[in-house]
């Protein structure tokens, strides 16, 4: 039962042969290849945009030297100017004696201390703030000329400033009783 193949056959056999062949060799040796080839050329341009990353950090190196330099000189200066954030007692030890210095008497405090903001996880921009703004809102009793002093030495603190101040008679001026005064305080602080 062996029958001989014809030559029109055989030459489609042989043809049929040569394209899984050529199938073959394009799908599992030159397909990789060119994924391969192109995987390694967007590997090389990362790399040289690296580089040139690096090389322009290398290229300004002494100006962010000098820059860092002068931050640290500015937040040195600012630290004169400001003081770093304190807790609530050392706030309320610095208007007491602001106000018992200048004849007032303090007869209560509320302070409003904003919280320290918190990182979030995955934020890789977070920046502290320089400054934290604490309010306080002081009741006190005395004269008027003691308010003008207070008001007088306030001017020359920078980190503290009076943002509303109101001042009511409670009892009679002439008698020389004192009057109630509120002020509400506005103190700046680095943040720690």
């Amino acid at each position: 039962m062996k029958q001989q193949l014809s030559k029109r056959e055989k030459v489609l056999i042989l043809t049929a042969a040569l394209l899984v062949l050529f199938y073959l060799a394009i799908q599992f040796a030159i397909l990789p290849m060119i994924e391969s080839y192109n995987e390694a050329q967007r590997e090389r341009d990362r790399l040289a945009r690296e580089k040139e990353e690096v090389q322009f950090d290398i290229d300004n190196i002494d100006a962010l030297r000098s820059m860092s330099v002068a931050a640290d000189e500015r937040f040195d200066s600012l630290k004169e100017i400001f003081p770093i954030l304190v807790d609530d007692e050392k706030i309320d030890t610095i208007l007491t004696n602001l106000c018992l210095s200048n004849g007032l008497k303090p007869t209560t405090l509320r302070m409003t201390i904003p919280p320290p903001p918190q990182q979030t996880e995955g934020d890789e921009n977070f920046e502290k703030p320089l400054f934290t703004i604490v309010t306080a809102t002081m009741n006190v009793t005395g004269d008027y000329s003691s308010l003008l002093k207070l008001l007088d030495e306030i001017d020359s603190i920078e980190y503290i400033r009076i943002i509303n101040l109101a001042y009511s008679l409670s009892r009679q001026a002439e008698t020389g009783d004192d009057s109630d005064i509120t002020l509400t305080f506005e103190l700046t602080f680095l943040t720690p």
